[in-house]
């Protein structure tokens, strides 16, 4: 009988015991959206830390584009006065204009903006070489950088586009180092190119921002 109720109470114990292949507590399960994690939540992570980093080297690119296109347009100032005038007391003879009082609102400094200058050679080499850079650092991230598998088509479709605009970066500095290659370059026309270089860049930002989101929404 004792070894009746021992058997027994071990049956039970043992029936209790938690199974070695079930599942965890919900409490210790991973984020996300399910477990176990899928195929995209396990490699989505990396590819959202490389358009991280597409993103700051284009934030970067957009900064030295704008200096570039700042540096070209560079005009000589010439300081002026302003504000009401009249004249005073001649002392000898006839009064001229430096013998001007103000009256009104007073005397103030202003500046008037005078001919182009021509841009400092220093300058450029360090903008466009800084932009030749973050340009490669921009488009040989995104190179290296592969979707996870089964994402949706959307995804896949605004992936598609966002090589699309790296390849246009590509080719924005070529035209760019072809542009101020030549000795006698057209400011105003480096100017114009470095707007729309520079719209480029903050739309393959804008971009890789969506995409980082839309992986985020998928995990």
């Amino acid at each position: 009988m004792k070894f009746t109720s021992f058997w027994v109470s071990a049956v039970v114990a043992l029936s209790i015991q938690p199974c070695a292949h079930s599942s965890p507590a919900a409490s210790v399960m991973p984020a996300g959206s399910g477990y176990p994690r899928t195929n995209i939540d396990a490699t989505s992570l990396v590819v959202e830390a490389s358009l991280n980093n597409v993103s700051e080297a284009a934030e970067q690119l957009e900064k030295r584009l704008k200096d570039l296109d700042k540096e070209m347009n560079r005009h000589e100032e010439f300081e002026t006065w302003n504000g009401m005038f009249g004249p005073t007391a001649p002392l000898y003879g006839e009064y001229s204009p430096a013998d001007m009082m103000s009256i009104g609102p007073g005397l103030s400094t202003d500046f008037r903006e005078g001919p182009p200058l021509p841009p400092r050679q220093d300058v450029v080499d360090k903008d466009s070489g800084a932009i030749k850079e973050t340009t490669a650092r921009v488009t040989d991230a995104l190179q290296s950088t592969r979707l996870p598998s089964g994402v949706p088509d959307n995804i896949k479709a605004r992936w598609e586009s966002l090589q699309s605009t790296a390849d246009s970066l590509r080719r924005d500095w070529q035209q760019l180092n072809t542009l101020l290659q030549d000795a006698d370059y057209d400011q105003r026309q480096v100017s114009k190119f470095a707007k729309q270089y520079r719209d480029d860049a903050i739309g393959l930002r804008d971009q890789c921002k969506k995409i980082s989101q839309m992986l985020k929404k998928e995990g």
